[in-house]
């Protein structure tokens, strides 16, 4: 497993392999997807407001068996890879990778987390409140990342790619939607930033390129 630090002043980020092209099969796969789980991403009670509620729920009937401490030894390492899956679907259907993270081997993301901390229930369900701020503004930002999803799917329709600032600000959008989501579960203690941040390192991907497995990493 890799070992080095995380580098971002927030201790969520997440590792992204870029893909060379986008295959214009995977807008069908998406498509397919959408028309599937009644277009879950979009929904404002699909799988966001979903995970808004439960990760802190969850955080907290743990946290009540096990205590802080217990959580974070025993939980953290699920819940982060449980989370990188969410973050990998949230990145594949933004288009920001090409890759479904079905095979753990093969995802194109890593999130990765610098576990800290002394959670309690109270500071739990507290951040159904605390996060409100995040929900409204990401309401917005949704709004803008749904129209550049439409270009995306033009663009790698008649091209295979589409302008990579585009790309940038979904990669933004899939670093904010991690960012928040780690602390909703009570795997940071420190207050996500209400705006775009650094917090993804992104490299080109050779074929014969392994993926490095998720981290999670004690404070």
């Amino acid at each position: 497993m890799a070992t080095d630090e995380l580098q971002d002043e927030y201790p969520v980020r997440i590792d992204l392999t870029a893909p060379v092209h986008f295959d214009r099969i995977q807008l069908l796969v998406r498509a397919l997807i959408l028309v599937a789980f009644g277009m879950i991403h979009e929904s404002g009670s699909g799988l966001f407001a979903c995970l808004y509620v439960v990760l802190p729920a969850v955080a907290a009937v743990l946290i009540t068996h096990r205590g802080g401490a217990g959580y974070l030894e025993r939980d953290a390492a699920w819940l982060v890879s449980v989370l990188e899956w969410v973050v990998g679907f949230y990145a594949y259907m933004l288009f920001v990778t090409d890759t479904f993270p079905l095979d753990t081997r093969e995802r194109a993301i890593r999130l990765r987390v610098s576990v800290a901390g002394t959670p309690t229930v109270g500071r739990a369900l507290l951040r159904l409140v605390t996060s409100v701020p995040h929900l409204i503004v990401l309401a917005f930002v949704g709004l803008a990342s749904f129209v550049i999803s439409v270009i995306a799917a033009v663009g790698i329709l008649l091209f295979e790619r589409y302008p990579e600032p585009l790309r940038a600000f979904q990669q933004d959008v899939a670093a904010w939607i991690a960012r928040l989501f780690a602390y909703h579960a009570c795997l940071v203690q420190a207050y996500p930033p209400l705006a775009f941040s650094d917090g993804i390192r992104s490299k080109p991907r050779t074929p014969d390129e392994p993926v490095r497995p998720s981290v999670t990493e004690g404070a």
